[in-house]
């Protein structure tokens, strides 16, 4: 027995010390991989006008989320055009919906949203001119929005459906419908000559597509039409977003989430002016606005006491993004290069972390009718000013054959 213990032990020290030596094992069950187009309906606008919208022809391939995007060019019809963050601003709502109907998932004001989620939970290497988020259109001069910018946009920022690091099912993304909604022309785009008149063409959906074994297939088919566990169950994150105007320098709002799981608060403001103006920035948060916020749900208050600087709002946001950094054992390089996104003294958005476990993930805190999500404060200056607030909650989808049922 002590034999035995002991050959288990060195066994297992050997493979940690990368001291085993044996012919790699192909565990694969997948057939082929392959990047499939599909053309939205119409291929091509002229103005932001039409909602773009695509039924999802993928048969049974099942979809890698993270690197599927849609593909398209865009041109400005004045040479003075350009983004406040990326080509992500054009898009005011994203939406995709079941074969049989039931809504998977809605995502309002993504475009205001996906500034933010580029900023902090990417960091600044990612998101600038010059590094991944180049290919979003993000540092486009206006020059070449004038002449034609091709733009590569990830799923994975419209909704957290694609953003899961698990194949997509068959039965959950074929036949399934997307659409977009345009944002409004003065929010879209900065233009200090005039009102342009953009041009979208060649819009087309790019999925990573897996063709499984006929094995896995069968396997998967059997779990899916199997009544007693409700089939496949797909877990996902969903943003839901609720926005009100204040013109007093006291605000407060509530959002009601009945029976949802909760991970994350981000809350933005902008004036209305900026909003209202084609020469101004209709994307971005102005400036840190408050004199103290506290955010609470139901009873409970997160943090315990109210947030009185731009600093302690900084921090808190960075910590809620897990961009902390510290010279942990078991963790000697950190998931993020950088650390935020900028001096702290410019933070102007605030975002409150709501998992009630520092290293578990899905631990968010529950909210139902008598458990309200409410943010309030002051704000130190009375402006007409917009607030928009996302929770990102959880949804779990349970896959059968022909329909699925959504719950959050």
């Amino acid at each position: 027995m002590d034999e035995k213990s002991g050959q288990n032990q060195m066994g297992m020290l050997l493979s940690v010390n990368s001291l085993t030596y044996a012919p790699p094992i192909d565990g694969s069950l997948v057939n082929d991989r392959q990047y499939k187009a599909y053309n939205f309906q119409p291929l091509n606008y002229t103005g932001l006008t039409g909602a773009p919208s695509i039924v999802i022809n993928s048969g049974d391939d099942y979809v890698w989320g993270p690197t599927s995007y849609v593909r398209m060019r865009i041109t400005s019809s004045l040479s003075t055009t350009s983004f406040a963050s990326s080509a992500y601003d054009l898009f005011r709502e994203f939406e995709i919906n079941h074969r049989s109907g039931d809504l998977l998932d809605r995502s309002t004001n993504v475009n205001a949203l996906i500034q933010e989620l580029l900023r902090f939970q990417e960091g600044r290497g990612y998101g600038s001119t010059d590094g991944y988020a180049g290919v979003f259109g993000s540092g486009a001069s206006s020059a070449d929005i004038n002449a034609g910018v091709d733009v590569i946009l990830p799923l994975s920022f419209f909704s957290g459906l694609f953003a899961q690091r698990t194949l997509i099912p068959s039965s959950l993304l074929s036949g399934s419908k997307i659409k977009l909604q345009w944002e409004s022309l003065v929010k879209a785009v900065i233009d200090s000559a005039g009102t342009p008149v953009m041009t979208i063409s060649d819009m087309t959906l790019v999925l990573d597509s897996f063709e499984l074994m006929d094995s896995a297939k069968k396997a998967l088919l059997q779990q899916q039409a199997n009544v007693k566990t409700q089939g496949l169950q797909f877990s996902y994150s969903s943003w839901v977003n609720t926005n009100k105007t204040f013109s007093t320098t006291a605000y407060d709002l509530d959002v009601n989430l009945s029976a949802a799981k909760t991970m994350l608060v981000l809350v933005k403001t902008r004036t209305t002016a900026d909003l209202a103006g084609q020469t101004e920035d209709s994307m971005t948060a102005e400036a840190y606005p408050y004199v103290s916020w506290r955010l609470r749900l139901g009873s409970e208050t997160q943090p315990q006491h109210e947030v009185k600087t731009s600093a302690e709002a900084y921090i808190l946001t960075q910590s809620a993004f897990s961009n902390v950094h510290c010279d942990d054992i078991n963790a000697r390089k950190p998931a993020h290069v950088e650390t935020g996104y900028g001096d702290y003294k410019a933070s102007s958005v605030v975002c409150v972390d709501m998992e009630r476990s520092q290293i578990l993930s899905l631990s968010g805190r529950p909210t139902n009718n008598s458990r309200l999500i409410n943010y309030n404060g002051a704000f130190s200056a009375s402006t007409s000013r917009q607030m928009d607030v996302w929770v990102q909650i959880l949804k779990v989808c349970n896959v059968m054959v022909d329909n699925v049922v959504v719950d959050k």
